[in-house]
Parts: structure tokens; C-alpha cells; sequence
């Protein structure tokens, strides 16, 4: 069994904001947004996306996983690196 690292994050991201109501098409919506947090896991990150997961398990099995496009993230601080077990594959 090999032994893998991993860091646990927190992520600010800003969301759409969608209105369900009829509004005036001239009003000043470049502030609306919502702000949002996500802690999870890191799995991949690139120039395009972060993906984390938010549940794991032994040996490299997780779920939850959430792509935010870095284009909306704020923030991300590292909360803390775990180390954890893999398969003899490395994964």
C-alpha cells in the first residue's frame, strides 16, 4: 500500500444570479452574484477548472465531486493536507 497526499479546501466562488420576475431591462445587474463556499478535497486542477470532492474513502474512491471554473473562484485556502492510503496502482 502507498501512501498519497491531499489537500483539503476552501473555495469563495461567485454563482450566476438568475431573476424570476419581470424587471426593468435598463437596471444595473453587474453587481448581482452569488456568493458561494465549497470545502472539499482536491482531485485535478488546470488553468480552466478546480475539481473537488467533498467524500473519500480508502484507496482512492470518492464522490461529490464539483468543477468550478476558475474564472468565478475568489479565494481557495488550504484548510490541511492529509496523507491516505492507494491502490497498488498509485490511484
Amino acid at each position: 500500500v502507498m501512501m498519497k497526499k491531499r489537500q483539503l479546501l476552501l473555495v469563495e466562488w461567485t454563482d450566476i444570479t438568475t431573476f424570476d420576475e419581470w424587471v426593468d431591462e435598463r437596471g444595473d445587474y453587474t453587481k448581482a452574484g452569488a456568493s458561494c463556499c465549497s470545502v472539499g478535497w482536491k482531485l485535478k486542477s488546470n488553468n480552466k477548472v478546480l475539481v473537488i470532492t467533498d467524500m473519500r474513502s480508502d484507496y482512492s474512491h470518492c464522490g461529490h465531486h464539483t468543477v468550478i471554473p476558475r474564472g468565478v473562484i475568489r479565494s481557495i485556502r488550504s484548510i490541511k493536507e492529509v496523507s491516505y492510503a492507494v491502490d497498488e496502482k498509485g490511484k
